[in-house]
């Protein structure tokens, strides 16, 4: 047995090509490193329409008892504590004075109250009324600064505010004071009301979701829910007003009903009736089955042939006589004919013509006999 010698050139190409793998692997490892990276996914569900669900999370994780959504600040048969804390992250101008009223009766007891500035100049039965709030113009924006944190802006382009004359001074105001401009602005301002405190401020951006990611901003959020802070439920009111339905699914859900809709519509396409015919309309008979009968046999007739219509009118005679009256049927032609004129009131002698006719007689002739006979025919049922 002898041992097959591979060629140089095939150990040369094998060579080369482990070289160079080793050297891809070397050059790899040397510029290239493996790290992690984390990437945020897009919100969904009450993450992207909640604004403060991330308030929410952070609330829960200080184990503090929060309750997400309006129903149970407004349900007349869900009682508030006296320490609760409600955040109305919506405009107070939209309340009604019963919520109005329900909101300043938990300040009363000790509860906590945060609320936004009214967009415009509050009516005197509204919550911002009765606080004797007024509406100022906007402003620029709020620097927050902290030791040895980044400084944040606050409440850019909000509307300032300020309290009516004669009204109790305020426990903390953080005024906006342009250069040149004496007027008093405020831009957060916390009111005592009976046994409780009612905040208010220009704009309540910096307590977001985003926003909250800034330490500062989590540390004023804190400050803001300190008077009751773990000593009672916290209720957020993100929506005063229940969004409609039908905007939410034209708004948010176009990828769940555009394909339907494109469905539904092909459907009605297929099934709707067309403007032009499918198939060539078919020729409708111009006669009935009579006119086709009597046009038959006058065109028989009208060639000699008019003894086969006679033979075929007395042979179904003859044929329906033998099925309903077999007796007669055997009985030779006069005594048949006899028995015939007695049993269906016709003459005789004219039934015995009819049934022993050879010769075709005149036309009128074979109209009566044809006649007869079909008359016969019919009576024997």
């Amino acid at each position: 047995m002898t041992r097959i010698r591979m060629p140089w050139w095939v150990w040369a190409g094998a060579l080369l090509a482990v070289a160079l793998v080793a050297g891809f692997t070397v050059w790899w490892r040397a510029n290239y490193e493996r790290v992690e990276t984390v990437v945020d996914k897009p919100r969904s569900g009450e993450a992207r329409s909640n604004p403060l669900y991330g308030l929410t999370l952070t609330l829960r994780a200080d184990h503090v008892q929060v309750v997400d959504g309006s129903r149970p600040v407004w349900d007349e048969r869900h009682s508030l504590g006296d320490q609760d804390t409600v955040l109305v992250f919506s405009d107070s101008s939209l309340l009604s004075d019963v919520q109005a009223q329900r909101l300043l009766d938990l300040v009363e007891r000790g509860g906590h109250l945060l609320m936004l500035a009214p967009l415009a100049s509050p009516a005197e039965s509204s919550l911002a009324g009765r606080l004797s709030i007024v509406t100022a113009s906007a402003g620029g924006c709020m620097v927050l600064q902290g030791a040895g944190k980044e400084s944040t802006n606050l409440f850019c382009g909000s509307r300032r505010f300020a309290l009516q004359g004669g009204a109790p001074a305020s426990l903390l105001d953080w005024q906006d004071s342009p250069k040149g401009d004496e007027t008093h602005r405020s831009v957060y301002m916390r009111l005592a009301h009976g046994k409780g405190v009612v905040d208010v401020v220009s704009d309540f951006e910096f307590l977001t979701t985003d926003a909250l990611k800034q330490p500062l901003n989590s540390d004023f959020t804190h400050r803001l829910l300190a008077p009751n802070d773990g000593a009672g439920t916290v209720y957020l009111v993100h929506d005063l007003t229940m969004p409609s339905f039908w905007g939410t699914l034209w708004r948010q859900y176009w990828m769940a009903w555009m394909p339907l809709l494109l469905v539904l519509l092909g459907w009605l396409w297929q099934r709707m009736q067309r403007f032009g015919p499918l198939l060539p309309t078919p020729n409708l008979e111009r006669r009935s089955l009579l006119e086709h009968i009597d046009a038959s046999g006058q065109h028989i007739y009208r060639y000699g042939y008019a003894n086969r219509l006679y033979d075929a009118v007395r042979h179904a005679f003859l044929t329906r006589l033998r099925t309903r009256d077999p007796q007669t049927a055997a009985l030779n032609a006069p005594l048949q004919a006899a028995w015939l004129a007695e049993r269906c009131g016709e003459s005789a002698s004219q039934i015995q013509e009819a049934l022993e006719a050879t010769a075709m007689p005149e036309p009128a002739q074979f109209r009566t006999r044809v006649a007869l006979l079909i008359r016969l025919r019919n009576q024997l049922r």
